[in-house]
């Protein structure tokens, strides 16, 4: 092979090398880049979502009618679409046996207690919080 032919050749691969590797680096960082802003964003909706089941909850629990009711499953629904396993066994449990306490019997007020407090718990610990960062806490009723 010429010899000009082979410095063309070695000249072009290092060009088409030089080109490449900025832009590997530079899609690499792109894609970070979008995982890190999904991640803020679903945090986001997850606080929001959270902050909405337990102001439905609170209207529940200080006025059980139908409607309070419908709107608490409503909330239920948009928790176990967002959160974690561990958080969307406890409430899926939770209203579960709240259905079940309409013709069995019915949950006391330690029980509700119980279940809220993890679920509190749990969204705590899901949002990042660790025991080192706060200690847990319970839901007191006056």
């Amino acid at each position: 092979m010429d010899m000009s032919i082979q410095t063309a050749l070695i000249a072009a691969g290092s060009a088409f090398l030089g080109a490449l590797v900025p832009s590997v680096f530079s899609y690499l960082g792109k894609r970070q880049e979008f995982k890190n802003a999904k991640k803020v964003r679903l945090n986001e909706i997850k606080i929001q979502v959270y902050e909405e089941y337990f102001n439905t909850l609170q209207n529940m629990v200080q006025n059980s009618n139908p409607d309070n009711f419908s709107a608490l499953q409503s909330s239920t629904i948009k928790i176990l679409m967002f959160a974690d396993k561990g958080l969307a066994n406890i409430v899926n449990d939770y209203i579960r046996r709240l259905v079940q306490s309409t013709t069995t019997t019915p949950l006391t007020k330690e029980q509700h207690m119980d279940y809220q407090t993890k679920i509190i718990n749990e969204i705590r610990k899901e949002l990042g919080y660790t025991s080192s960062d706060l200690e847990k806490i319970e839901i007191v009723r006056c």
